[in-house]
């Protein structure tokens, strides 16, 4: 009797090592794989940045169809201020160099009174 309750301990023992070992190295592969997710998304982060930063408007494309672009690509980003970055490229690679020289000449505007002039800029070309 005693050597079965010896026995059965020794067995409970192991089990609670087995438990615990299991539950350290699981959690050592849940922060392994969190350093790797973490290093995988800051490199696609980094290469969504770049080619968010080489887009530019095309030839026909409306300034919101050029705006809905940014807007989608910089979803992936990892920006502090995402509309400034989006404020950034709409002015420096806008097709109407007029766009550019108003968001310079012009700081305390937003960027959706930036965009209004833009369309009006858009309109006012296609009637010319």
């Amino acid at each position: 009797m005693i050597n079965e309750n010896v026995h059965s301990y020794c067995i409970m023992a192991r089990m609670k090592w087995v438990i615990s070992l299991v539950q350290c190295l699981t959690q050592e592969m849940i922060k392994k794989q969190a350093r790797t997710n973490s290093r995988h998304t800051s490199q696609n982060a980094d290469l969504e940045e770049i080619k968010f930063r080489d887009m530019s408007q095309n030839e026909v494309e409306t300034i919101d169809s050029f705006h809905i672009r940014l807007r989608q690509r910089s979803v992936n980003c990892e920006f502090p201020d995402v509309d400034q970055e989006i404020g950034t490229r709409s002015y420096g690679e806008a097709k109407h160099k007029t766009l550019r020289t108003y968001a310079i000449g012009h700081p305390g505007k937003s960027l959706p009174d930036v965009y209004t002039y833009a369309r009006a800029l858009e309109v006012s070309t296609e009637h010319i």
